[in-house]
């Protein structure tokens, strides 16, 4: 993936470009205010790794077993039951 430095004030006038290259070109972009980098535009549709594919993956690892990997997904399940939801600012 692509990632690009924008200024703030670039970014709100090509908003829309900037949009269409993150959904179509799988191109990231950090804003930058005054030299400091302050956010990111990046894909929604990237590929995330879930709980159960970290266990499945430390299951295999030395030191970690197939026991020890499971009581760890279901631990991270039990704590994401318990966040709770992202607010949408924007609705």
């Amino acid at each position: 993936m692509k990632t690009v430095e924008i200024s703030v004030t670039d970014a709100a006038r090509k908003f829309s470009d900037c949009l269409n290259r993150v959904h179509y070109q799988d191109v990231s972009f950090v804003l930058v205010r005054n030299g400091e980098p302050v956010a990111r535009i990046v894909p929604e549709h990237g590929r995330r790794t879930l709980g159960g594919e970290i266990a499945d993956a430390l299951a295999g690892h030395e030191g970690l077993s197939r026991e020890e990997a499971a009581a760890w997904r279901e631990e991270l399940e039990e704590a994401r039951q318990s966040l709770l939801p992202v607010e949408d600012k924007w609705a």
